[in-house]
């Protein structure tokens, strides 16, 4: 009975657990060769990505080392335009050296801005004649300024009088000036306070705000 009934039937079930077991073996086996192969890819990949990224690196560098050359060639025409600029500025404001500007006169209907620095001379108490002033002219407005006349001397000393009795306005407003006095109430209504300045390049305005 052992031999030819119980035998056999574990004999069957072994065999059968046994092919089970080979079939799960052989699953888990292919398992793990997709899983090597997806290894291998994902390995073939980190190589690729690395071989760009220390090329990027390199190309990154590069660029970084040629900015810098572009950065210190663009400061160095940077530093040669303000010098550029500074030794424009210096010959501009020699030039400006028998000048001053006037603010605070009104504009007049027949304006004659050399007859009004020659009534301002006169005001603050300077001897001046006609041709002693190289030329008088109006300045356009700006923002913060208005009423400008800018005057040029032909000695520098007269300038130089003409500017240090500024002190002299103190107290004074352009109604005192004939030319605006004959003129007040009608053309002219408002009666505004003097001031005599050195004549700066727009430059040098910009720095002490009087642009």
């Amino acid at each position: 009975m052992w031999k030819n009934e119980f035998l056999p039937s574990i004999r069957r079930e072994v065999k059968l657990e046994i092919e089970t077991l080979s079939a799960n073996i052989q699953a888990l086996t292919d398992r793990c060769n997709q899983i090597e192969q997806s290894i291998q890819f994902l390995s073939d990949k980190y190589d690729t990505v690395l071989g760009i990224l220390q090329a990027t690196k390199k190309q990154i560098a590069g660029l970084e080392v040629n900015a810098k050359e572009q950065a210190d060639q663009i400061s160095k025409l940077q530093e040669a335009d303000y010098g550029k600029d500074c030794t424009i500025d210096v010959m501009q404001q020699y030039l400006r050296r028998d000048c001053i500007e006037i603010t605070g006169i009104p504009v007049l209907p027949l304006d004659n801005p050399k007859q009004l620095v020659l009534e301002l001379g006169s005001l603050i108490g300077v001897s001046i004649s006609e041709d002693q002033i190289s030329t008088a002219h109006r300045l356009p407005d700006t923002k913060k300024v208005q009423n400008r006349i800018i005057a040029k001397f032909v000695q520098r000393d007269k300038r130089e009088e003409f500017y240090k009795k500024k002190k002299n306005l103190i107290g004074k407003k352009s109604s005192l000036l004939p030319s605006v006095q004959a003129e007040m109430g009608k053309s002219v209504f408002s009666d505004n306070k003097i001031h005599i300045n050195e004549s700066l390049t727009a430059y040098r305005k910009r720095l002490f705000g009087r642009i």
